[in-house]
């Protein structure tokens, strides 16, 4: 469904276009991610208004995007699971935050968000073998992850002192974020190493 649709808005996007610089799958292809990215988020907007999580859904959807835009990590196979795990993903932040707040120990969670950190900078970012990226721009991404990682640790110590809750909706984003890149790595370098094992 979203491919047919994709193709029609495509078609239509094309007949008005002057100059043509791709051929149609290209821009049935850019159509998709952008129908899909759409999807996810209007329904995580909308959900979060529904059951009056509407400012963390927003602080969610800030972090998670502009950092996994420069860090990379797992993407699913197709748009449903996508979807469905981006959906599902901010819900079980909600619930973390939560747990956070209930718990009322810090030590721990800040631990953890420096772990997060640290582990982020190391290794971003993660390369997705459908957009390679040259070691310039592989470079530029890292710096700028690093960069947006302490702007977000700036913020996060300015809310403490007056919204801890949306802190926290920052802290787990961020944990969100280093989660992707390490399940990117289990199935891309361990699950390889898996298979020869079992292969051999």
């Amino acid at each position: 469904m979203l491919h047919r649709i994709s193709i029609k808005l495509t078609r239509k996007m094309m007949k008005n276009l002057k100059r043509i610089e791709c051929g149609e799958e290209v821009y049935v292809y850019g159509m998709e991610i952008i129908l899909s990215t759409m999807a996810g988020i209007f329904a995580i907007l909308i959900s979060a208004l529904i059951f009056s999580v509407f400012v963390e859904s927003v602080i969610f959807l800030s972090v998670f995007m502009t950092l996994r835009i420069f860090t990379g990590g797992y993407h699913a196979e197709t748009y449903r699971k996508c979807f469905v795990c981006t959906v599902g993903l901010f819900w079980v932040s909600i619930l973390i935050k939560n747990i956070i707040m209930i718990s009322g120990r810090e030590g721990p969670w800040l631990s953890l968000l420096f772990a997060s950190c640290i582990y982020i900078s190391l290794r971003a970012p993660v390369i997705n073998k459908y957009q390679p990226l040259s070691d310039t721009k592989k470079m530029k991404n890292l710096k700028k992850s690093i960069l947006v990682i302490w702007l977000y640790l700036f913020i996060i110590g300015w809310m403490f002192e007056h919204n801890q809750s949306l802190a926290y909706m920052m802290i787990v984003s961020i944990y969100d974020v280093g989660f992707l890149m390490i399940v990117d790595d289990f199935i891309h370098e361990r699950g390889k190493e898996l298979c020869r094992l079992l292969l051999s």
